[in-house]
């Protein structure tokens, strides 16, 4: 095995790690409908509460628990441990709506740096890297959750949060980090800053670049880009601050996720479409549903988390033992083409492929199912001739459906660069980016 990971649990046998889970997930169901008021009116007398039951028990959604918390702020009915007993208070990022107020109890908060840790330990940071922290240290969950977990491996943190990027590179050459931590949007950012001053990323000494808050790390064409604008390895992570606020990490195979909550997670797959339960095994595809185990502030019960994964296999060269999975994409970004399935993902891999250095995009989709050619706008800093063309004729071999393809400045989508990034714009719905609200009106130009 090329490298210990961060806890033993991780190479717990499988069917040992199951045996354990289901103890653990009886006695999280039993605790959750005695100290909820949420769930004990959501699973009624409790006799169905048993682990051989629980795909007959409901689903728990994101907009119950935001009518919840509007209904009786900040946590709603679902808080299942005294207001005393709770030592944080976060938020979601609130990017698919109202932000979610999520509480941690002391063990919540323990548990919450080890789960994290394992994953970041997994994508590759060490005790002796000075780590660059360059996502949000406000309300948001997942800003100094990641921090303190980060640091239980022993990294020297520089918390430097969003709208630093002219400071850090001011400071880069004193500071000497190893590792930059943030969204994969904010990677391209933050090497397109650096060009400007006539800086070029893969000379700033970089070791490691560590990405998370949207996809991107664990699409081989769009990691290929950051490993060769930084000169440094990348490495993936992932998780949902409602849930944990990182729960999985990219090994050094860089082959999908590895879930790091081993004791603290029970997941199931189901057809996003029907709810129906999918087999947890090699190659299923599906929605992943999550259910805490140990957590006391705001437990969540069969969770429906909107992320399409692929199942792949257990064996992995590291020598880890947990489950491993591949984010698809979002379930409310997909869109249906003519019956082919369409994730954002997909046509970022495209566009790292055929458009290399491109900046942020924006698709425009009129409805679930948006008829062909969909509006596709890409920021570009040069556009070689027949470059719009190359990418519409690649997005049509390779995924399947048409675009209409126009090529804009940089920034001129008006999209976040140090955050979450949108990539599909639902026109249907009134949404449009902020720097193109008639791009749709123009579908004839592009």
């Amino acid at each position: 095995m090329p490298d210990r990971p961060f806890s033993p649990l991780e190479l717990a046998e499988p069917a040992e790690a199951e045996r354990i889970s289901r103890q653990l997930l009886a006695a999280q169901l039993r605790y959750v409908r005695t100290a909820s008021a949420f769930y004990r009116r959501k699973l009624g007398d409790g006799s169905g509460l048993s682990v051989e039951n629980l795909a007959a028990l409901p689903f728990t959604t994101k907009d119950e628990l935001r009518k919840a918390q509007v209904a009786d702020p900040p946590f709603g009915e679902i808080r299942a441990a005294a207001q005393a007993d709770i030592v944080r208070l976060h938020v979601t990022s609130g990017t698919s709506g109202r932000p979610l107020a999520i509480g941690f109890t002391r063990a919540d908060h323990e548990l919450s740096c080890e789960i994290g840790a394992r994953a970041y330990f997994s994508a590759g940071i060490r005790r002796e890297d000075t780590v660059l922290h360059c996502l949000n240290y406000a309300l948001y969950v997942g800003g100094l959750a990641d921090h303190l977990s980060i640091e239980r491996i022993g990294a020297t943190m520089v918390p430097v949060g969003i709208g630093q990027t002219g400071r850090i590179l001011d400071m880069w050459d004193d500071l000497r980090p190893t590792v930059v931590f943030c969204t994969p949007s904010y990677a391209r950012h933050l090497a397109g800053a650096a060009h400007a001053r006539g800086r070029e990323p893969a000379a700033l000494g970089l070791r490691l670049l560590v990405v998370g808050g949207e996809p991107g790390g664990d699409i081989p064409e769009t990691r290929q880009v950051l490993q060769d604008t930084w000169g440094a390895d990348v490495g993936d992570t992932y998780g949902l601050g409602e849930v944990w606020p990182t729960f999985a990490g990219q090994c050094e195979a860089r082959d999908g996720l590895h879930i790091s909550a081993c004791g603290a997670l029970w997941w199931e797959l189901i057809n996003p479409a029907t709810g129906a339960p999918l087999p947890r095994e090699p190659a299923s595809q599906g929605e992943i549903v999550y259910t805490q185990l140990k957590r006391q502030a705001t437990p969540l019960v069969r969770y429906r988390s909107g992320d399409v994964v692929q199942v792949l296999e257990h064996t992995c060269p590291c020598g880890r033992r947990t489950p491993r999975i591949r984010l698809l994409g979002r379930a409310d970004s997909m869109f249906i083409v003519r019956g082919v399935n369409v994730f954002p993902q997909a046509v970022e891999a495209v566009l790292d492929q055929v458009a290399p250095g491109h900046g942020a995009f924006a698709l425009l989709v009129e409805g679930q199912a948006p008829p062909p050619p969909i509006p596709l706008a890409v920021e570009v800093q040069q556009a070689p001739a027949g470059l719009a063309s190359h990418i519409r004729s690649t997005v049509r071999s390779r995924l399947q459906f048409s675009c209409d393809v126009r090529l804009v400045a940089p920034g001129a989508l008006g999209l976040a660069t140090e955050h979450k990034s949108q990539r599909v714009f639902r026109t249907d719905l009134g949404q449009f980016p902020p720097g193109l609200v008639n791009l749709a009106a123009k579908r004839g130009d592009m």
